[in-house]
């Protein structure tokens, strides 16, 4: 899911700025990839990388805003090929502990919902029309949600100019158990303990209306 939010959002008495950058999500996938390495099956990275995007408006010291991100990565076997996807969305809140004319410092705390989805697309090489009426050969699509998640962030905003800035985020995801579901709204009986829960960080390059008492 590529996620791009390009705003500049102007707060009274403050600032505001939005952009894009590269997103890196850790969880645990060590279960998932017990199962996969059983069936031949390369393993997962718990390491993702993708593309999101977020906005913010800064009134005085009290910073409002959100965004989102999603990542992407895909393994194969002999037979078939599996892609995990990551979709995370969230509203967030903060304050600057720190302000310069050049430099923001503030901490946040996200509220949102992550999750993984899943396709494994079988390998059908040559064959008849026939053996597919007798023996279809199906993809599935697997939704893994978490109800909700909380990430408390550290930022740094680091302004280049009046409009154009470098943005860094760090902080660590709490989710809720994952509840596994077919995109049919049939249920995945015993599927493995994974969770979206782990490091997040991201490096951005944001644009906005960084008014002078915003970088007081």
């Amino acid at each position: 899911m590529l996620n791009i939010i390009i705003a500049s959002i102007i707060a009274y008495g403050g600032g505001g700025f939005g952009g894009f950058g590269i997103y890196v999500n850790q969880g645990n996938l060590d279960n998932l990839n017990k199962i996969l390495q059983s069936h031949g099956i390369q393993t997962l990275s718990n390491t993702q990388y993708g593309w999101g995007g977020l906005g913010y408006g800064i009134v005085g010291k009290v910073w409002i805003g959100g965004g989102g991100y999603g990542t992407e990565q895909k393994v194969s076997s002999d037979s078939m090929e599996l892609s995990l996807k990551i979709g995370s969305g969230f509203f967030e809140i903060g304050y600057s502990l720190y302000q310069s004319h050049r430099v923001i410092g503030a901490l946040t705390l996200a509220l949102g919902g992550s999750g993984y989805s899943m396709a494994i697309y079988p390998n059908n090489n040559d064959q008849t029309f026939d053996s597919l009426l007798n023996n279809p050969r199906r993809d599935a699509y697997v939704i893994i949600s978490s109800s909700l998640s909380i990430t408390p962030y550290a930022n740094l905003l680091i302004r280049l100019n009046r409009f154009i800035g470098l943005f860094f985020k760090a902080g660590y995801t709490i989710s809720t158990g994952t509840d596994w579901r077919f995109d049919d709204g049939d249920k995945v009986l015993n599927p493995p303990d994974i969770s979206p829960s782990g490091f997040v960080g991201s490096l951005n390059v944001v644009f906005g209306g960084f008014s002078e008492r915003s970088g007081e």
